[in-house]
């Protein structure tokens, strides 16, 4: 299971990224104004914590080492997004860019966490697989 979210991953994360900067980037510009602030006084940084850790995670997952260098590619995205936010009728926030950075930190993190624990799992299965076949010299 995890070998096959692997493989799609690796074919898709562009196109899963692409669209997730659409869509972060739409959300940045258009927002939905009635969710904002309505659970608690910061929500909108969480929900951008969450929207750039989502957007980190495909291409982390995929490419670790070219993840760190869209990592900076984002945050300079993210830059834009606050600078032009005051055209789209938005308020510039350098905490929103500060939430975005996190997010995308704690992606890279996460994807670095789920990999180590899908090799480590691969490793397990591979090494009890491997105990199934070996039978015992006296047989």
């Amino acid at each position: 299971m995890i070998d096959l979210i692997r493989r799609l991953n690796a074919k898709t994360w562009p196109y899963t990224t692409f669209l997730l900067l659409c869509f972060v980037t739409y959300a940045s510009l258009f927002p939905l104004p009635e969710l904002d602030g309505r659970w608690f006084r910061h929500a909108d940084k969480v929900k951008h914590m969450m929207a750039y850790a989502a957007l980190a995670l495909p291409v982390a997952l995929a490419r670790p080492r070219l993840a760190w260098a869209l990592a900076v590619v984002f945050v300079m995205w993210s830059g834009v997004m606050e600078l032009i936010q005051p055209y789209a009728h938005r308020h510039r926030d350098l905490l929103d860019l500060v939430a975005n950075t996190i997010g995308l930190g704690s992606g890279l993190v996460s994807a670095h966490i789920l990999r180590a624990i899908a090799h480590r799992w691969e490793r397990r299965n591979a090494a009890a697989v491997q105990a199934a076949h070996v039978q015992p010299a006296g047989e």
